[in-house]
């Protein structure tokens, strides 16, 4: 579902031709590499979705008016509903750009798959009631050049 909806998003919005994306809020940006495809979801006032060059790495980054402990349940709901098996459930915390983060890695089975795919969520506690949500699909063929991009745009949020 995630993959289908993720598709539909890119494929139907044409792809910003600017590397920074201020969010919704106005309050953050963004920055991907060029030759990464992002769009801001017409769903969602604060969402965006980008995909590598490659096609190895899709991500979604969102502004959540929410509490981190609902974005960790909703997260983990997603999880579930999303993907047939979870492995190698790892959260930890840490701090990126001054703000404090919950890194969230796994390994996750599609429901239509064998094949396996990394899970990268990194939630920035900017308030107690907003929450940014950086969701990161790998696949097993994601090039160390384009894990290295994916760090990069994570490491490139921040307040204007």
């Amino acid at each position: 579902m995630l993959k289908t909806l993720a598709a539909f998003i890119l494929f139907t919005i044409s792809a910003f031709s600017q590397n920074e994306m201020i969010m919704g809020s106005q309050q953050y940006s963004v920055t991907f590499p060029d030759g990464w495809d992002a769009a801001y979801d017409p769903d969602h006032p604060s969402g965006i979705f980008a995909r590598s060059q490659d096609q190895q790495i899709d991500m979604l980054v969102y502004e959540l008016p929410a509490t981190l402990e609902d974005v960790k349940m909703t997260t983990g709901n997603d999880l579930s509903f999303n993907y047939a098996r979870i492995d190698n459930y790892e959260e930890v915390e840490d701090v990126l750009n001054g703000m404090p983060v919950t890194v969230i890695m796994a390994d996750a089975y599609p429901q239509d798959s064998d094949a396996g795919v990394g899970v990268l969520i990194v939630l920035f506690h900017i308030s107690d009631e907003m929450i940014i949500k950086v969701a990161c699909e790998l696949k097993p063929e994601v090039t160390e050049g384009s894990y290295r991009e994916m760090e990069e745009i994570i490491s490139s949020i921040k307040k204007l």
